[in-house]
């Protein structure tokens, strides 16, 4: 869910110490340029609903999230996101 990303996030921040799990793009980025934890934004780009059929709702979930990081242009270095993955779609 976007309050438990969110969550992380705000952790990470709060926590880094550098080459630990804490140690993410966001929470690097926050520290190497001074960030405070009052500064973090979010944006909800899309809702994505159960399926009416059914289905995988975390592989939809995954194939909106590359689609999402590929048309805001967001991997590395132009964004923070250092990989994103092929797997929802096979």
């Amino acid at each position: 869910s976007v309050k438990m990303r969110i969550k992380e996030h705000r952790n990470n921040i709060r926590n880094f110490k550098m080459d630990t799990a804490t140690d993410t793009p966001v929470s690097r980025h926050f520290h190497n340029q001074g960030h405070n934890l009052s500064q973090l934004r979010w944006l909800v780009l899309e809702n994505i609903v159960q399926p009416k059929r059914g289905g995988d709702r975390k592989k939809i979930l995954g194939q909106r999230e590359a689609y999402w990081i590929k048309k805001m242009n967001t991997m590395a270095p132009l964004g923070l996101n250092d990989y994103w993955s092929l797997s929802p779609y096979l």
